[in-house]
C-alpha cells in the first residue's frame, strides 16, 4: 500500500528507468515471508524486484547496491581462539570419546563437512577488532539430503540460530530457507544482532546434522567496518542515479526501529539524492525517522511467490496500489497503549534471554488497562497522531466525497453518500464510516468507532453510491447491570473518510 507519494514520485517514469538506483537486499532478492512463515512455493517463480522490474522494462538502466549485507562473510580465523591459541575447541560427539580437536577455521563443506547423524560443539574466544553492533549468522546449505541447522551465543547469550521460534531449541529445521532471506548462494540464514565492546568475548557454536547426507555448514558475521563499508558504497551509488529506490526489511517480533542500520542507510541515501523512494517488507510498523526526506513509502508486507512482480508491477504503474493499512502506524514507540507512559503494568517483568542454545521463553501475559480504547480509539482517545491512521493508504488516482446522508430505517440506519474517481486512471478506494459518543454516555464511548467499509473500483470520471448499513447492535454496550446489551439513547455524530482521520463528510444519527 502507498503510504507517501509527494510530488507523484511514483509511479516511476521513462526519465526515473533511465537512470535508476535500487538499494538494499530485499531488492536484489525476494522477501517472501519470515521464519515459518516463509513462502518460497515454486523456486522458479521466486523473482526479484530487481529482475522484475529488468524484465518488464529491459531497456531501464538499474544499478544495485545491497547496501546493508545479509550474507557477511565468514568469521575468520584470526578473530578466533582458545586458550590463547588459534582455533575454537570442538568438543567430542555425544557418545565418543577421546581428546578435543581444533578447528582453526568455521567453514564446514566439501570435504570439511560434518558427518550425519550427530550433534557438533564448538567453544573459545571471538575477538570484536572495534565496539558496535555485529550480526552473527549460523549458513546450512539444506540440499541433497544435508539437513540441520545451528546456533550461536556470545558471552552466554544465545544470538542466532537457524528456523527462529516455533523450529525447536536446537536450531535444527528441515526446510531449504527458513529466514528472511537465505544467503546469495542460496544457504538458509538465521541470524541475530549483539552490541559487543572491542576484545575478548566467549563463543559458543552448535550444529545439527540429523540428514542422510553430510552437513554443510559455515558460521559468518557482519562486522561495523563491513556495514560501513556497504553504507559507503550504496549511498555512492545512489549519487550517479536519478531517482533511488531504497528497499528496506524488518522481521516479527523484533525491534519498532528498522534493524541492521537501515535508517542510517535511508537518512544518508535520501541526503545523497533527494529523489529517493522507500519500498518497506515488514510484518508490522516500524519507525520511520526520515520520512520527511524520502518522496514516497509504499508498504509491501510480506507478499509471498509473486511479490516481485507485484512490487514492480505497483512501482511502474502497471497497476494502482488499492491497498489500506489494517493497524496504525505510530510515529513512536512510546505512542502505543502497550508503552504508554504510567503504566508499567503492560508489559510485565523483563524477560530474561535464552541460555546458549535453549528455548526462546513464552510470551508473558500481557495486561490490556486501556479498556476499550484498542487500536485506533487509542490514538483518538489520547489524542495522538500517528505516522499513519488506520485505513490509511494512497492511490495513483483521487477520489472525491460527497451527499452525506443518514437515514433511519425498520432495523436500524443507513449512511449513504457517493464517491467519485476524479482522477487519471482506474483505483479502489475503500470508504470507512464511523460513529461518535452520545453526549453523558452511560459508559466509555470511543471518539470515534468503525461501523462500515468497503472496498469500490472506479473508471476515471466514474461515480458510485456507497451504503453502509448500521444495526442496533452496534451502537450497543455491554450493561454490567443487566448482563445483556443495551442502546443509550441520544444523538451520534456520523464521520465518512478515506481513513479514520482523514474524515471527508460528517453527519448526524439522532435517537
Amino acid at each position: 500500500m502507498l503510504l507517501k507519494n509527494d510530488a507523484g514520485a511514483l509511479p516511476l517514469t521513462a526519465e526515473d528507468l533511465a537512470s535508476l538506483a535500487l538499494i538494499g537486499p530485499t531488492a536484489g532478492q525476494l522477501a517472501a515471508g519470515f521464519l515459518g512463515e516463509r513462502a518460497y512455493g515454486f523456486e522458479d517463480r521466486l523473482v526479484s524486484p530487481f529482475d522484475a522490474l529488468r524484465r518488464l522494462s529491459p531497456r531501464a538502466k538499474i544499478a544495485y547496491s545491497v547496501g546493508v549485507d545479509l550474507t557477511g562473510v565468514v568469521i575468520p580465523g584470526s578473530a578466533l581462539s582458545h586458550d590463547g591459541r588459534p582455533g575454537l575447541l570442538r568438543q567430542p560427539n555425544a557418545g565418543e570419546s577421546g581428546p578435543a580437536q581444533v578447528d582453526e577455521a568455521v567453514d564446514f563443506q566439501g570435504p570439511t563437512a560434518l558427518g550425519s547423524g550427530a550433534d557438533y560443539s564448538w567453544t573459545g574466544v571471538l575477538t570484536a577488532p572495534e565496539a558496535g553492533d555485529y550480526t552473527l549468522m549460523v549458513q546450512p546449505a539444506l540440499t541433497g539430503g544435508s539437513e540441520g541447522g545451528g546456533t550461536v551465543a556470545i558471552d552466554g547469550r544465545l544470538v542466532a540460530r537457524t528456523g527462529g521460534p516455533g523450529f525447536g531449541g536446537s536450531g535444527m529445521v528441515t526446510k531449504k530457507w527458513s529466514s528472511l532471506l537465505p544467503t546469495t548462494d542460496e544457504r538458509d540464514n538465521g541470524i541475530g544482532t549483539i552490541r559487543l565492546t572491542a576484545g575478548p568475548h566467549q563463543i559458543a557454536c552448535t550444529a545439527n546434522s540429523i540428514g542422510q547426507g553430510p552437513l554443510s555448514i559455515r558460521f559468518s558475521w557482519i562486522t561495523p567496518q563491513f556495514r560501513r563499508a556497504g553504507i559507503d558504497a550504496a549511498v555512492a551509488v545512489a549519487k550517479t542515479a536519478r531517482t533511488v529506490v531504497v528497499f528496506a526489511w524488518s522481521g516479527v517480533g523484533g525491534s519498532f526501529s528498522l534493524p541492521e542500520d537501515q535508517d542510517d542507510l535511508i537518512e544518508k541515501i535520501a541526503v545523497a539524492n533527494p529523489r529517493t523512494v522507500v519500498i518497506l517488507n515488514t510484518g508490522g510498523p516500524v519507525a520511520m525517522p526520515w520520512r520527511d526526506k524520502v518522496r514516497a513509502i509504499l508498504e509491501m508486507w510480506y507478499p509471498g511467490q509473486e511479490g516481485g512482480w507485484a512490487t514492480a508491477d505497483l512501482a511502474l504503474g502497471r497497476a494502482n496500489p488499492g491497498g489500506r493499512l489494517p493497524v496504525t502506524f505510530p510515529a513512536k514507540v512510546e505512542d502505543t497503549p502497550a508503552r504508554a507512559a504510567g503504566h508499567p503494568e503492560r508489559l510485565g517483568p523483563p524477560r530474561q534471554p535464552p541460555a546458549p542454545g535453549g528455548t526462546i521463553p513464552v510470551a508473558l501475559p500481557v495486561t490490556y488497562s486501556e479498556g476499550i480504547a484498542v487500536g485506533y480509539r487509542w490514538y483518538d482517545q489520547q489524542q495522538i497522531e500517528p505516522l499513519f491512521p488506520f485505513g490509511h493508504g494512497l492511490s495513483y488516482t483521487h477520489f472525491e466525497y460527497s451527499g452525506l446522508a443518514v437515514r433511519q430505517v425498520a432495523n436500524g440506519f443507513d449512511v449513504i453518500f457517493t464517491v467519485r474517481n476524479t482522477g487519471p486512471r482506474e483505483g479502489a478506494e475503500v470508504p470507512q464510516a464511523s460513529v461518535g459518543p452520545i453526549e453523558n454516555p452511560p459508559v466509555p464511548m470511543a471518539p470515534r468507532s468503525l461501523v462500515g467499509f468497503r472496498r469500490i473500483e472506479l473508471a476515471p470520471g466514474r461515480a458510485a453510491s456507497v451504503t453502509f448499513h448500521v444495526d442496533p447492535r452496534q451502537l450497543s454496550y455491554w450493561s454490567a447491570d443487566t448482563h445483556g446489551w443495551a442502546t443509550a439513547r441520544g444523538s451520534r455524530k456520523v464521520f465518512v473518510g478515506a481513513s479514520s482521520r482523514d474524515i471527508r463528510l460528517q453527519g448526524t444519527l439522532a435517537r
